[in-house]
């Protein structure tokens, strides 16, 4: 077959006879050399956007993504099609990095994925200029916008990338935005005249239900009971995860937890399972998120509501990617909704709980006021906001906004390689080798694969050097304890840390130079987040999809007919709710009672119950203490 066009390119790596809506578009805008943003909701097969151009562009396609573990699935899963395709992260030392630029520039890779952060390294930046970029294509784009959900600060430095690769187009991707972020992206980005790809937010094979229930274990059970099939148990925190998973599975259900916590392997390998069919059901925090693409997820449930619509969709998004029928169940109880009331105080951080915790993080690790410009620490979030008292989600913002005023850098997905040094002489470790043989494999291999050994950390390998000595990995692991404890090396195993970094000198609090204006409006954007899915969990009137794809600007179409809300309702009349809202904004320039409002409208108390359900939902309007509505 000849690939010289995208349905070839198609058809050849993956096998498909042709695209998804809305893809074959996208894919010729970017041959157009067009900037291009594409807002395709979870399951709609952004990747092929980028991923099938690219292979046809001659040269090399920069793939930036927040992710470590979703760059790894993503080059796997090309390089098992057959595509060239690498990336480059902290876990790699700079020879490594070296040795995969050279390949981009030397052996046909077709798509380098990157973290966001690497495009600010000095070197990194010399050496894309000297390749020839194709293509620039940006995964979660929304990560970029200061008001969406999952801003992350690295991203605003991207546009950089603009300027050292001028000529090539750039496609910007995200599964969810609102319209205010979409615009904020292309403006970040400065894209030029860009072609913008909306998809629907409707998923019609995916059963939207609300649930209330103070028995919501049961009601799981009973859920996956009733529902054969693999699926997901979203909970708060990383104790539920344990608790829930062990319980399942005092139940006869296969299940196993996730969360962040737990080490990369040990991830991935609860992950392998699940996608395997070896464990039916993962009950994890949000961590289970970015990458997870798994078709034939059945139930998606979330036993309380997340922050926001945004984190919801994608999430319960996750289910009935095979295009079967699935099911996406939101449990709660009074007292989530009073959680979620909470979180407007606890989690929300004003200018001077920012000031606070700078103060309080640079004090915890003994940084001098004037000084550390450029001191790195390890950073155990956990441990800081139990010490401090202090919620997760308050510490987590405080920490982008020290990002955004460039105060430090935060880097949540860090991986040090383990290290090894020899700290003896060669007479020395002579003699050690003599006197015990059992390590003198080891180390003749390690002083054979790593030179300077003697003089600096050096990065290894410890599975391939296991694997040569044909050592288990607790035999290895025993070895080099022995050589650590017996001070013949100093030895730093691999791990997975939050790193933070001073960008600037500590500064006194008054010297901060904080933004208000930005820190005032961040805050009001996460409170109109937690009131929207409040709204949504509350409303009992109005389709599940229908409230979703208009939080998201589409406009209405027909209801599901297979939610919660439509089977209660299934023969609830049409409503024409634009004309009805237009309407409704002038009729309430001043508060009024539901009953005068139906009065006016001519409608019936269902009809202007769920217009302004809808209002609410997309906090267009507001209600009353006392029980009347009126304009935002």
């Amino acid at each position: 077959m000849e690939l010289n066009s995208p349905s070839s390119i198609l058809k050849k790596y993956w096998g498909y006879d042709s695209f998804r809506p809305l893809q074959g578009a996208i894919v010729q805008s970017v041959l157009d050399t067009k900037d291009t943003v594409v807002l395709l909701p979870t399951g709609g097969g952004k990747s092929l956007c980028f991923q099938v151009p690219a292979l046809l562009m001659d040269g090399l396609c920069i793939v930036i993504s927040p992710l470590i573990a979703l760059m790894k699935d993503q080059v796997e899963n090309l390089q098992k099609r057959g595509i060239k395709a690498a990336y480059i992260n902290s876990e790699h030392s700079s020879t490594k990095q070296i040795e995969i630029l050279d390949n981009c520039e030397f052996g046909g890779v077709k798509l380098l994925y990157i973290a966001p952060e690497r495009i600010q390294s000095e070197a990194f930046q010399l050496r894309i200029k000297q390749l020839n970029i194709s293509l620039i294509a940006i995964d979660e784009a929304h990560c970029i916008s200061q008001w969406g959900y999952d801003f992350r600060p690295s991203y605003l430095k991207i546009n950089t990338i603009r300027e050292i690769c001028p000529t090539a187009p750039i496609i910007a991707l995200t599964a969810s935005a609102t319209n205010e972020v979409l615009k904020d992206i292309q403006v970040r980005l400065a894209l030029n005249t860009p072609t913008v790809f909306k998809g629907s937010f409707a998923r019609p094979n995916l059963v939207y239900v609300n649930r209330e229930t103070e028995t919501k274990k049961e009601a799981i059970l009973e859920i996956l009971k009733r529902v054969p099939g693999s699926g997901i148990v979203y909970v708060r925190n990383r104790k539920e995860t344990q608790n829930l998973a062990f319980w399942l599975r005092e139940q006869g259900i296969s299940a196993d937890h996730y969360h962040a916590g737990l080490s990369m392997s040990d991830r991935k390998n609860k992950q392998d399972a699940w996608t395997n069919n070896k464990t039916r059901i993962i009950v994890s925090t949000n961590a289970f998120g970015m990458g997870i693409d798994k078709p034939d997820v059945r139930t998606v449930i979330h036993f309380a509501p997340p922050d926001s619509i945004e984190a919801y969709y994608q999430e319960a998004g996750r289910g009935g990617r095979d295009g079967q029928k699935a099911f996406a169940v939101l449990l709660y109880e009074k007292h989530d909704l009073a959680q979620l009331e909470k979180k407007k105080q606890s989690d929300i951080p004003n200018s001077n709980d920012v000031k606070q915790i700078y103060d309080t993080l640079l004090s915890s690790h003994q940084i001098a006021m004037n000084a550390g410009a450029g001191t790195q620490f390890d950073f155990d979030l956990g441990k800081f906001c139990k010490v401090n008292n202090l919620s997760f989600n308050k510490v987590i913002s405080t920490l982008k906004i020290l990002e955004y005023h460039e105060l430090i850098s935060y880097n949540e997905s860090t991986i040090e390689r383990p290290k090894v040094q020899i700290t003896v002489s060669n007479e020395t470790l002579t003699r050690f080798m003599q006197n015990n043989k059992k390590v003198e494999p080891l180390v003749k291999l390690m002083l054979r694969t790593s030179p300077g050994i003697f003089e600096q950390p050096i990065n290894i390998n410890e599975h391939l050097l296991g694997q040569k000595l044909q050592l288990s990995k607790a035999d290895f692991e025993q070895q080099m304890s022995f050589l650590k404890n017996s001070s013949i090396i100093f030895y730093s195993k691999s791990d997975e840390t939050p790193i933070i970094k001073l960008l600037k000198d500590r500064l006194s609090i008054d010297d901060m130079g904080l933004d208000a204006d930005f820190i005032h409006k961040r805050g009001n954007a996460m409170i109109e987040r937690i009131e929207a899915i409040n709204n949504y969990v509350l409303q009992k009137t109005l389709c599940r999809s229908v409230v979703i794809a208009s939080y998201f600007g589409e406009k209405f179409e027909n209801v599901c007919g297979v939610c919660d809300v439509c089977l209660a309702n299934n023969k609830a009349e049409k409503i024409d709710f634009d004309t009805l809202y237009t309407q409704l904004t002038d009729l309430l320039q001043t508060p009024k009672k539901i009953t005068e409002i139906a009065d006016a409208l001519k409608t019936s108390t269902l009809v202007t119950n769920q217009l302004l359900e809808w209002g609410l939902s997309m906090n267009k309007i507001i209600k009353t203490e006392d029980g009347n509505y009126y304009n935002v």
